[in-house]
């Protein structure tokens, strides 16, 4: 009797506490991650960039690809941004497992900003699909610009990219600009992820009780990337 070719669930992973286990005879379910971004460019090239990671990782792997991230740039307002997501769920037919809004105050109505989370949850309770926010206010860059420093004051948008350009130019790079295809590899190299995370969670928690409008300056993009981490634990 020939040998039967060994499972592909027999696998290894890291859990949270650094610990290796054993997976026996259980394959993980594919998850489908859409990301729909309120800027077409800046956003969507920084989280190309995690995707990027992960989909390496599965490269050169045998088992079943577990994670599939698709990033969509809309050039739109908040509002706009949760109803394309629902256009693209009834496209993708069942694919998608978990929404997550990417967007900024800005400028935008502060009851326009607080509906979009608002209306996610909702949504999340009523449905299948799991609808998640990562704003920021005022603006991404202040996720960047935690890589680097921890601030807290509410400051223009103006003063976040000029920070970011001179944080930018002390690592030997020609600035910050919006855009940049490289971004996710310049903050994740010469920045400090780790302490990102850990501020990003302590502002948002400072601002308890609050609404998304009334915490500034906050984001929650850092909850998108504690979800996505989890796919870069897998060993081979």
């Amino acid at each position: 009797m020939s040998k039967k070719p060994p499972k592909h669930s027999e696998l290894k992973r890291v859990n949270a506490l650094g610990r290796k286990e054993r997976r026996i005879n259980h394959i993980e379910p594919l998850e489908y991650y859409l990301i729909v971004c309120e800027g077409r460019k800046t956003e969507p090239n920084y989280f190309k960039g995690i995707k990027k990671l992960i989909n390496a990782q599965y490269a050169h792997r045998v088992a079943v690809k577990q994670i599939e991230i698709d990033i969509r740039g809309e050039s739109t307002n908040t509002l706009f941004l949760l109803e394309r997501a629902k256009q693209y769920i009834d496209e993708l037919r069942g694919q998608v497992t978990q929404v997550w809004l990417v967007y900024d105050k800005d400028d935008f109505p502060e009851d326009r900003f607080d509906t979009t989370q608002y209306e996610a949850e909702r949504l999340s309770r009523k449905g299948d699909v799991r609808f998640n926010v990562a704003w920021s206010n005022q603006c991404i860059e202040y996720w960047f610009l935690l890589h680097f420093e921890y601030l807290q004051s509410d400051i223009r948008r103006e003063e976040y990219i000029r920070k970011l350009d001179e944080h930018f130019r002390k690592k030997g790079f020609d600035g910050y600009r919006k855009n940049r295809s490289d971004i996710f590899d310049i903050l994740s190299k010469y920045g400090d992820l780790d302490s990102a995370i850990r501020w990003a969670q302590r502002i948002m928690n400072e601002h308890a009780g609050k609404t998304p409008s009334q915490s500034v300056p906050a984001t929650r993009v850092h909850e998108l990337i504690i979800e996505l981490q989890r796919h870069l634990k897998w060993l081979d």
